[in-house]
């Protein structure tokens, strides 16, 4: 996870939301957490600044003085996204050549 600045949003975001996994435009706020499951990187979601530290704190004493404890990978995250699309893509593709084949058959 992460918390963006607003800086970060302003590059990583650019229209300040992203599409969540169950296909729901998401509004990304300064000091908001983005997270992403750890090793599956199946989705990407947000939570609200305050819920986050309600619901969760630090596995060890010296990150609790560091809300943000883990470095913003850009390439990681960047790769990320051009790898869930392009398996949305690829399930497309082959969804479509399936239903060809199947109407190419009855029709037959």
């Amino acid at each position: 996870f992460f918390s963006p600045t607003q800086k970060e949003i302003d590059v990583f975001f650019p229209e300040e939301e992203f599409e969540a996994s169950w296909g729901t435009r998401t509004k990304v706020f300064a000091g908001d957490y983005i997270c992403v499951p750890y090793p599956e990187l199946n989705e990407i979601f947000r939570v609200d600044h305050q819920c986050f530290l309600n619901s969760y704190k630090p596995l060890y004493e010296p990150l609790k003085q560091q809300v943000n404890i883990v470095n913003f990978d850009e390439t990681f995250f960047w790769t990320f996204l051009v790898m869930k699309y392009f398996a949305f893509l690829v399930i497309v593709f082959f969804s479509l050549v399936i239903h060809i084949l199947l109407i190419l058959h009855f029709l037959g």
